[in-house]
């Protein structure tokens, strides 16, 4: 039975799980705010705050106006979709954006996000598959991974079923990591649970 138990505790410990969080869940964030006007194409391709974001399908395209990243113009009446790939300066543990920041835009949805642990994007830590909508103005979509971190992710945009096409746009793009403690903090907490064992052992009457 502890075998059993303890193997499960394994299991459970190696999986990689992605959950929603909201702008508040955001300490000190870096954020790419796309102000500067830009146009890229074949493979599309921009780069701020230290963030690669690129669109490698054939024909589609990048550009940045009136402070906003538009992502390819692919998209029919008949539907579409627009991947966007993310590849952040190092590790990180959560990012978030605000989807349709323009109100003449379509609605657009957000089919999947695949995180990967590499910059290459070989190697999947974590895939989202529910659906989010961004049917007004402004609504901020957020991830971020429990267990481990993730170098690079691909946001899957399509079109929102029986709306016009139109290209996604988004907007305030941050990410962070979760803040690794100093050398000297790391020291001052070991030198504090060498004081508690300390005290314990006295008070059980244990010398040596």
């Amino acid at each position: 039975m502890s075998r059993l138990f303890l193997l499960s505790l394994s299991l459970a410990g190696g999986l990689h799980a992605a959950t929603l969080i909201t702008a508040s869940d955001f300490t000190s964030p870096t954020v790419a705010t796309f102000t500067s006007n830009s146009f890229s194409t074949n493979p599309s391709f921009y780069t701020e705050a230290g963030a690669s974001f690129r669109n490698s399908t054939s024909g589609a395209f990048f550009a940045t106006l009136g402070g906003y990243l538009s992502v390819s113009t692919l998209f029919t009446n008949n539907g579409g979709t627009a991947p966007l790939d993310v590849v952040f300066p190092s590790l990180m543990d959560r990012f978030g954006f605000i989807g349709n920041p323009n109100p003449n835009r379509a609605p657009i949805q957000i089919t999947s996000v695949t995180l990967y642990s590499d910059t290459a994007m070989t190697s999947v830590t974590e895939t989202y598959t529910t659906p989010f909508q961004f049917l007004t103005q402004g609504v901020f979509f957020g991830l971020q991974q429990e267990a481990g971190s993730f170098a690079a992710a691909r946001i899957v945009f399509t079109t929102v079923p029986n709306t016009s096409g139109n290209s996604p746009t988004l907007d305030d793009f941050r990410f962070e990591a979760d803040s690794v403690p100093e050398p000297a903090s790391l020291s001052l907490l070991g030198f504090g649970a060498g004081c508690l064992v300390l005290a314990w052992r006295r008070r059980a009457g244990v010398t040596r």
